[in-house]
C-alpha cells in the first residue's frame, strides 16, 4: 500500500492570516450588505420625495379645477367658470416650468419632424408659405433637451391658387 503524503500542519502564523482574512472578508460582506440597505431605504426615499415635489404644484391645480366645476353645477354665470378654467391653465403651465417643461413652439414655425407630428395639411393661407405650421391640435412638450411628445399640427401645403 502506498501512503500519501500527508500535508504538514500550518505554522500557528498561518493559522492567524486566515482567520484574520476570514474576519475581514466576512466584515466587508457585512459592510456591503448594510451598504445595499442604505442606497435601496434612499432610493425610496429619494422616489417619494421626487414624487411629492412633482405632484405638489397640481393640487392647487385640482383645487381650481374643483371650484370652477362647483360653480358651473351651482348655476353659476359662463364667465364666471371660464375664468375658473383660464386659472386652471394658467397655473398648470407655471407648474410645468417649475419642472422645466415647456411647450414646443409651432405656429409660424417651419415644420420640424423632431418636434412636430402633420396630422393634415391645408391649403397655404395667404402670406404662410408651404410647409409652415397654420395650427396645433395637441400641444408638444420639451424637459430640457428632452422632447416628451411632438406637438401635433396642421401644416400649410400647396396655395390653391398654386393648385389650379
Amino acid at each position: 500500500m502506498s501512503q500519501e503524503p500527508s500535508e504538514p500542519a500550518p505554522a500557528p502564523a498561518e493559522d492567524a492570516r486566515v482567520t484574520e482574512l476570514t474576519t475581514a472578508l466576512q466584515r466587508a460582506q457585512a459592510d456591503f450588505q448594510n451598504f445595499r440597505t442604505r442606497t435601496e431605504r434612499q432610493k425610496a426615499e429619494w422616489r417619494d420625495d421626487i414624487l411629492a415635489e412633482t405632484v405638489t404644484p397640481f393640487l392647487g391645480i385640482l383645487d381650481t379645477l374643483d371650484r370652477a366645476l362647483a360653480a358651473a353645477k351651482g348655476g353659476g354665470n359662463l364667465d364666471a367658470f371660464v375664468s375658473g378654467v383660464s386659472q386652471v391653465s394658467a397655473q398648470a403651465e407655471k407648474a410645468l416650468a417649475a419642472l422645466g417643461v415647456t411647450r414646443v413652439e409651432a405656429v409660424g414655425q417651419a415644420f420640424d419632424p423632431k418636434s412636430h407630428e402633420v396630422l393634415c395639411q391645408v391649403p397655404a393661407p395667404p402670406g404662410v408659405e408651404e410647409g409652415r405650421v397654420v395650427a396645433v391640435v395637441e400641444a408638444g412638450y420639451r424637459a430640457g433637451g428632452r422632447l416628451l411628445r411632438p406637438a401635433k399640427v396642421t401644416v400649410a401645403g400647396a396655395s390653391a391658387e398654386e393648385t389650379r
